[in-house]
Formats: structure tokens, C-alpha cells, sequence
């Protein structure tokens, strides 16, 4: 079931970015 897998990579996304904008 790639759902659950793109929604985890979805969220791995959104926290890469705010930490991108941390920095």
C-alpha cells in the first residue's frame, strides 16, 4: 500500500523544509 508510504514521505518533506527554514 504506497498511501501510508507517501504520506510518511510527505511529512518527512514538510519537516526537511521547516528545518531548511530554521537554518
Amino acid at each position: 500500500d504506497f498511501s501510508l508510504l507517501n504520506r510518511e514521505l510527505e511529512d518527512l518533506e514538510d519537516r526537511a523544509g521547516l528545518l531548511v527554514e530554521v537554518a
